[in-house]
C-alpha cells in the first residue's frame, strides 16, 4: 500500500454522496496536496469498513479489491449513513451517505439548464440532495456555490420551498414558488432561482444530469 504522510489527510468524498435506492457507489481513499488536486490510493488498501446504522445498505468487492456500496433496493424514504474505513490499517477516514428512494424524493438530483437557450446566463448547477439541502451554482468551480440551504418539495402540488442558509452570491429575486417536474424535466412556474452576477434570469427548463 501507497505510504502517506501523517499530516495528509486521507478522506472518501467531499459533499454528502445522494445514493438512489438499489443504486451503487464506490468507496474511494483520496489524499490532496492542493485544492481540486486529487490522488487515488490503491482501494484494496481500504479495510475495517463500517456502516453507522444496519438495513440500509451493504458493502462489497470487485475482484480488484474495490469496495463498493450499494444501498437496499427496498428503501423507502431517505436515510443518512456514515462510513467509516481504515487505509493501509491505520488512517481513519469517514464519508456521508444520503440514501433516498426516488419515488418518494424525485427531486433529488443534479439539474442543469440549456447552454443554448440560455447563452452566458445558465444556471449551471442545481443540486438537490436526499437530506433536504440544496445548493445553486451560475459558475461551477471546484467546490464553489453561489448560495445554499434547505429544501421541501410537495410532489402533489408542485410547490418548493427555499430557505438559504449561506451564500457567496445571493439575487434578491430568489423565491419559493411552483415548479412542474416530469421526468428529467424541471420547470420554473412562480419559483424562481433569482438574476445571476450580470443581473440576468433565464427562465429555460432544466434538464437533470
Amino acid at each position: 500500500c501507497e505510504a502517506v504522510s501523517e499530516d495528509m489527510p486521507i478522506f472518501m468524498w467531499l459533499n454528502v454522496q445522494s445514493v438512489e435506492a438499489g443504486n451503487s457507489i464506490e468507496i474511494y481513499a483520496l489524499t490532496s496536496e492542493y485544492p481540486g488536486s486529487y490522488n487515488q490510493l490503491e482501494p484494496a488498501c481500504i479495510g475495517d469498513i463500517q456502516l453507522s446504522a444496519e438495513g440500509i445498505a451493504t458493502i462489497s468487492r470487485d475482484e480488484a479489491g474495490t469496495p463498493t456500496l450499494t444501498v437496499e433496493p427496498a428503501l423507502t424514504g431517505s436515510a443518512d449513513l456514515t462510513v467509516s474505513a481504515s487505509y493501509n490499517g491505520t488512517e481513519i477516514m469517514e464519508g456521508r451517505i444520503s440514501a433516498y428512494n426516488s419515488a418518494d424524493l424525485p427531486l433529488v438530483g443534479l439539474w442543469r439548464q440549456d447552454r443554448e437557450a440560455c447563452p452566458g446566463n445558465a444556471l449551471e448547477e442545481l443540486l438537490f440532495r436526499a437530506n433536504g439541502t440544496f445548493a445553486a451554482t451560475w459558475t461551477p468551480f471546484e467546490v464553489y456555490n453561489d448560495y445554499w440551504g434547505n429544501y421541501r418539495f410537495d410532489p402533489a402540488t408542485g410547490e418548493l420551498s427555499l430557505e438559504v442558509t449561506g451564500s457567496n452570491y445571493l439575487p434578491e429575486d430568489l423565491r419559493s414558488g411552483r415548479v412542474r417536474l416530469e421526468g428529467d424535466v424541471l420547470q420554473l412556474d412562480t419559483a424562481s432561482f433569482g438574476q445571476n452576477r450580470a443581473g440576468v434570469v433565464c427562465e429555460g427548463l432544466l434538464a437533470r444530469g
